[in-house]
């Protein structure tokens, strides 16, 4: 216990903190490979754009979580802006040369 607290200490005196939790490659590999494979599906349409529930009908292959868990994700991250249209959400790729001028 007294070798825990001695490296949190020294973690904490130089601003550096080490977490680890049990098998999160696992789970941020899957989330890398969720990413790429919906970044892909959009980025194949003609203007980067596609209606969010056109998306959630969509399986993505090689990832244990589900297209929910990465729509909000994409949505929460920026990947995506969000525009609403009468037939239901819209996702359109972000302009990141916008937001970097900003």
């Amino acid at each position: 216990m007294s070798c825990v607290r001695f490296l949190l200490f020294c973690c904490c005196f130089w601003r550096r903190y080490w977490i680890s939790v049990p098998n999160v490659g696992i789970f941020v590999k899957s989330l890398n490979t969720g990413r790429k494979r919906l970044l892909g599906i959009v980025r194949r349409r003609k203007r980067g754009e596609m209606l969010q529930w056109d998306l959630e009908k969509v399986k993505l292959p090689k990832t244990t979580l589900g297209m929910p868990f990465h729509l909000r994700d994409a949505l929460g991250s920026g990947i995506f802006d969000q525009i609403e249209t009468t037939c239901g959400p819209l996702l359109r790729l972000a302009n990141k040369k916008q937001s970097e001028d900003m």
